[in-house]
């Protein structure tokens, strides 16, 4: 039985780095750290969530700005320019749908990695 003594924190990182419950000085396992697999939304995830966001917004506001100047001034080419706003926005939303379509295909929605805590 090993008698050395580290820092639970220490200890922890350790075997992070490593990706082994061996101790590194006796070569026995410790035995009071399990693993525990998480799971966090990969990169692509993340990168498609903000984009769609932003494009939601800025689209919505250029729809609100144009649809305020419609009403406000009664002329017709703000209003087609509302029309043309809003099929762009379809438009967008068609090629934003074949690239998530894409992302499903090709990469994993989610990353698993170890966590390693005292029981």
């Amino acid at each position: 039985m090993c008698k050395a003594h580290v820092h639970k924190a220490c200890l922890l990182l350790s075997i992070e780095a490593r990706q082994k419950t061996d101790c590194t000085i006796c070569k026995q396992p410790i035995q009071n750290v399990t693993q525990r697999p998480v799971r966090v939304f990969s990169r692509w995830v993340c990168v498609f969530a903000l984009v769609l966001v932003s494009t939601i917004i800025t689209a919505l506001l250029a729809s609100l700005l144009l649809l305020a100047l419609a009403v406000d001034d009664r002329h017709d080419d703000v209003f087609y320019d509302l029309l043309v706003c809003c099929a762009s926005s379809a438009g967008l939303a068609t090629c934003a749908s074949g690239f998530l379509r894409k992302l499903l295909e090709d990469h994993s929605l989610t990353k698993t990695h170890a966590v390693y805590e005292f029981v």
